[in-house]
């Protein structure tokens, strides 16, 4: 055997592997420098610029909505006051910080947003609908909105994830978008006052009570994305990281029974649902910037931005 020639071969394969390596080390350098700046233009391209609620709106410094009506609905021709009323007692959910942090609500930078008209903040109330018998699943309702502004989080908490997540069990081919009439919206813009709405339906088994009963439950929802009715969080997803949009917000209103009776069917709730929804969604809204107050925002910066040039 030539052990010089061998020697050689060998040398010679062991430099080639160092050149090989040294390749794909400035390959992967390049790759890891490349992709740096592609998070780095990314996350500038997904910087959302945070929206002010309307001058009105008051929010606490627990950054629940304060001065939503305690009484709204047409007038109840027995007691001479409004149908729908908040609950004397347990009216209003006071959530701890651990959840308000779980919602993304209450962080630090919404205490700095606050002054500004510019942080997030909820509401959890429950109404009675003194127009239902006592012993009817629609007696009670449960009104919630939620508001996010200057991120491109993903849509926090839906129905069809929480549910589950608790026990509830998923009515199979009952949920989906059921379309409500409701009027009244013409002071949130033209988007919300066109034709009838689209809502979200989830609908779901629980057992409750010490005889374990089976009861159904609707839980009704819809978003609003810088003004714009949107009943698919699918979509408000695809809205929220879209670089095209600098600033955004987006809102979730949602709704449910809570009465004491069993829902019958879905047809007889989302009945119900209608009939709550178009007296409390106007007033959940007077608390939203609406599409023209959005794009005043955009042309404000374009205009600063002439001058500045």
């Amino acid at each position: 055997m030539n052990v010089k020639a061998t020697d050689r071969e060998g040398k010679g394969a062991s430099k080639i592997g160092w050149v090989h390596f040294g390749i794909a080390a400035g390959v992967l350098l390049i790759a890891v420098s490349g992709f740096a700046v592609a998070v780095q233009y990314l996350e500038g391209a997904l910087h959302k610029e945070p929206v002010p609620w309307p001058e009105g709106t008051r929010v606490s410094d627990d950054f629940r909505l304060l001065g939503f009506p305690r009484q709204f609905g047409p007038t109840n021709p027995e007691g001479g006051s409004p149908r729908f009323r908040l609950l004397e007692r347990e009216g209003e959910t006071v959530l701890e910080d651990d959840i308000l942090d779980s919602l993304g609500i209450g962080r630090p930078i919404d205490g700095r947003r606050l002054p500004h008209r510019m942080s997030n903040w909820y509401m959890i109330r429950r109404y009675e609908d003194t127009a239902q018998p006592e012993d009817s699943p629609y007696r009670y309702w449960q009104l919630e909105a939620y508001y996010y502004t200057g991120e491109h989080r993903t849509v926090p908490h839906v129905p069809e994830r929480c549910l589950p997540a608790a026990g509830a069990e998923p009515v199979s081919g009952r949920s989906g978008s059921v379309n409500f009439a409701v009027s009244g919206l013409s002071h949130a813009g033209s988007a919300w006052d066109d034709g009838p709405l689209r809502f979200q339906r989830a609908a779901y088994s629980t057992t409750t009570g010490r005889m374990q009963q089976d009861r159904l439950m609707a839980v009704y929802y819809v978003f609003s994305f810088n003004g714009e009715p949107e009943h698919s969080w699918e979509a408000m997803r695809r809205h929220l990281v879209s670089p095209w949009i600098r600033y955004s917000y987006f809102a979730k209103v949602q709704f449910a029974p809570l009465g004491p009776g069993d829902i019958e069917d879905f047809d007889e709730a989302d009945g119900a649902a209608e009939e709550f929804v178009s007296h409390a969604l106007p007033h959940v809204l007077e608390h939203f910037p609406t599409v023209e107050d959005v794009r005043a925002l955009s042309e404000r910066e374009a205009s600063d931005q002439q001058d500045e040039s």
